[in-house]
C-alpha cells in the first residue's frame, strides 16, 4: 500500500464485509487483529496529528459507521409514499441486521483490546441513554447482544465493573417501563432478552459460552471431530459410545457439510463416503440432512449437486421394501425426496383466514418469505441435478407444469419467478436435444401468455418485476444463449481458480481474461482484497491474513 488512502480503502472493504457477514464478526476481529502490525504507518493529513496506523483507520471506520445510523427507525411520510409496506419493511431488517453487526464488531474488537472500556460505555450510552423518547427495541437488543459476548471480560475490570452497573440498572429501569395504556412499553421479546442478560451475570457469567469467547476457537475442531455438549457450567465432552447411532451419523454428516466448499469438495466427499450405513433408513437419514442443508442454503446449490453427483456410486445398494421393486440406491433415494419436497410446496403462497387471525403482517410475510425461498433453493437443486444427468428431460417438464401450467388460477408471480431462474440455468442444455427443444417452445408459448394476462380492471396481471423476468429470458434464448454464463454451467467450476488469481471479466459473449495491467491501482487492491475475503474461514485465517499483508 503506497499511501494513507489505500490503507483506508482496504479496511473499507473489509470492514463492509463483516457488516454483510455478521455470523462471521469474530473471524474477521481475529483477521485484522493479526493485521494491525503488518501494514506501514502513514504520515497525517495535518500536521501535529498522530500517524494514520492500521488501527486507527480501522477504529475511525467502526465510529464512522456507528454515528452514521439513524435514532429511528420508523418510515418517514416521503417513505411511506414511496415504498409499499413490505419494502420499507425488509429495508428496515436490512439496516437492523447492519446496526447489529456492527455493535458486535465493535464488541469482538473490545475482547482483543483494540478498543477502551470508555468506548464500549458511550456505544453503550448512545443506543439506550436516557432520553425524553425511550430508545427503540431494536437499540435495546443491540445492547443485549453486545453485553452477552463481552460482559464477563467487562466485569474483570473496575471501570468496567461501575459501567456494567450502570448497564444493569439502566436494563432494570427500560424493562419497568410503561406505554401510553398502562400496557408494557417493550414487547416481551425484549423482556426476556433483558432478564436472560441480568439473570447470567447475577450467576456470574457462569456459562462458559459467554465467559471465555476466545476458548471457541481454541475447541472448534474438537467440537466438530469428537462432540462437545453444553452443559448448565459449560462444554463438556460426549462420551461417542453413549451416543445413538443415529446422532452419531447425524453429528459426522453435519460437520462434514458446515466445512464445504467448492475447493476441498473431494476431501469432503472421501470423508462422507467412509461413512458405513447398514440399512437404506440410514441411507435416506444422510440424504435428507445434504438435501436440507442445499435447500437452507441456495447460492451453495451448485456445490451441493457436485457432491450428491460424486457420491452416487460410493454408497451401496440396499434392497427394496417391498418385492419386485428396483434396489434402495443413493441416486434413487435422492430424487425420491427431491420430488417429495417439491410436492410438498402449497399451492398457493396468500395466508389463510386462520394465519391472518393468528399473526402480524409482518410474521406472516417473513414465514412466506422464508418459504418462497425453500421453494427457489429446491426448484434451482433440481436443475443443477438435470445439468448432472441425474434427472431426465420429461422431469424438467412435469416441474415447470406444476409451476406455470394452464389451471383456472392463474400462477402466481413467485411460481413464475421459479421457472424463470431455473430455465436461465438449464435452458442451453435444455435446447440442445430434440424432447428439450419441443419443451423449451412450450415453456416460451406459456411465458409469452403469461406476460400478456391482463387483471380484473385491464391493468397488466403481473408485477413489473415478472415482466421484465420474462422478458429477460425470451430475449435470452433468441440470441441463442449468447452468454457463456448460463450457456455452461460446467465451465464455471473449471476456471474458479483463473478468476480468483488472474481475474475474468463478464463480456456480452462470456469471460474474458482481464489483462491486470490495464487495471487502475484501486481496482487491482480492490479485486485482489475481495477475492481473498470470499475464501476466508476460521481454518485458514493465517494463509489469508499472510496474503493481506502482501498487499
Amino acid at each position: 500500500l503506497h499511501n494513507a488512502e489505500e490503507l483506508q480503502f482496504v479496511i473499507t472493504i473489509i470492514f463492509q464485509k463483516a457488516l454483510r457477514e455478521r455470523n462471521w464478526c469474530e473471524t474477521y476481529a481475529d483477521m485484522v487483529f493479526a493485521l494491525k502490525h503488518r501494514y506501514p504507518e502513514f504520515p497525517p493529513e495535518h500536521e501535529g496529528e498522530k500517524p494514520l496506523t492500521f488501527t486507527r483507520v480501522l477504529l475511525n471506520t467502526c465510529q464512522n459507521e456507528f454515528e452514521s445510523f439513524p435514532t429511528t427507525f420508523e418510515a418517514t411520510e416521503d417513505e411511506k409514499k414511496n415504498e409499499s409496506e413490505q419494502e420499507w419493511f425488509l429495508e428496515m431488517k436490512r439496516r437492523k441486521e447492519k446496526m447489529l453487526a456492527n455493535v458486535m464488531f465493535i464488541g469482538h474488537l473490545f475482547l482483543r483490546s483494540l478498543l477502551a472500556v470508555k468506548v464500549i460505555g458511550q456505544v453503550v450510552h448512545d443506543l439506550v441513554g436516557i432520553r425524553e423518547k425511550l430508545p427503540e427495541e431494536h437499540m435495546i437488543e443491540c445492547v443485549c447482544e453486545l453485553l452477552q459476548a463481552i460482559g464477563y471480560t467487562l466485569d474483570q475490570t473496575p471501570n468496567g465493573k461501575d459501567l456494567m452497573c450502570k448497564f444493569y440498572g439502566r436494563l432494570v429501569d427500560l424493562k419497568r417501563q410503561s406505554g401510553p395504556y398502562g400496557n408494557a412499553a417493550y414487547s416481551k421479546h425484549v423482556q426476556f432478552l433483558i432478564q436472560d442478560l441480568l439473570e447470567l451475570r447475577d450467576k456470574r457469567w457462569e456459562k462458559k459460552f459467554f465467559k471465555d469467547q476466545a476458548m471457541k476457537k481454541k475447541h472448534r475442531s474438537v467440537t466438530q471431530e469428537l462432540g462437545l455438549k453444553m452443559s448448565d457450567k459449560g462444554y463438556k465432552l460426549t462420551d461417542t459410545k453413549t451416543l445413538k447411532r443415529e446422532e452419531k451419523i447425524e453429528r459426522e454428516v453435519r460437520s462434514l457439510l458446515n466445512r464445504i466448499t467448492p475447493d476441498n469438495l473431494k476431501t469432503i466427499v472421501d470423508r462422507l463416503a467412509e461413512q458405513e450405513l447398514h440399512n437404506a433408513e440410514e441411507l435416506q437419514f444422510v440424504i435428507t440432512i445434504i438435501f436440507q442443508k442445499a435447500l437452507r442454503e441456495r447460492n451453495w446449490c451448485e456445490t451441493y449437486a457436485d457432491m450428491v453427483f460424486a457420491l452416487k456410486h460410493r454408497y451401496p445398494e440396499f434392497p427394496p421394501e417391498h418385492e419386485g421393486e428396483k434396489p434402495q440406491t443413493f441416486t434413487r433415494v435422492l430424487l425420491n425426496t427431491c420430488q417429495n419436497e417439491f410436492e410438498s410446496f402449497p399451492t398457493t403462497f396468500e395466508a389463510t383466514e386462520d394465519e391472518k387471525k393468528n399473526e402480524s403482517e409482518q410474521e406472516w410475510f417473513l414465514e412466506m418469505k422464508r418459504r418462497k425461498e425453500k421453494m427457489l433453493a429446491n426448484v434451482m437443486f433440481i436443475g443443477h441435478l438435470f445439468l448432472r444427468s441425474l434427472l431426465a428431460v420429461k422431469v424438467i417438464g412435469q416441474v415447470v407444469h406444476d409451476l406455470v401450467g394452464i389451471r383456472e388460477k392463474l400462477p402466481e408471480e413467485h411460481m413464475i419467478e421459479c421457472v424463470c431462474e431455473l430455465l436461465q440455468a438449464i435452458g442451453y442444455t435444455l435446447d440442445q436435444t430434440p424432447n428439450g427443444k419441443d419443451l423449451m417452445c412450450k415453456f416460451y408459448g406459456r411465458l409469452v401468455d403469461l406476460k400478456r394476462q391482463s387483471g380484473p380492471y385491464g391493468n397488466a396481471a403481473y408485477s413489473k418485476h415478472v415482466q421484465f423476468l420474462i422478458q429477460d429470458l425470451l430475449e435470452l434464448r433468441d440470441k441463442r444463449w449468447e452468454k457463456k454464463f448460463f450457456k455452461d454451467q460446467a465451465m464455471k467450476k473449471k476456471h474458479r481458480s483463473v478468476t480468483q488469481e488472474l481475474g475474468l471479466k463478464m463480456s456480452d459473449k462470456g469471460y474474458k481474461l482481464t489483462d491486470t495491467k490495464t487495471l487502475k491501482r484501486e481496482e487491482k487492491i480492490e479485486r485482489e482484497v475481495r477475492s481473498l475475503l470470499n475464501r476466508i474461514t476460521p481454518d485458514n485465517l493465517k494463509t489469508i491474513v499472510d496474503r493481506l499483508a502482501e498487499q
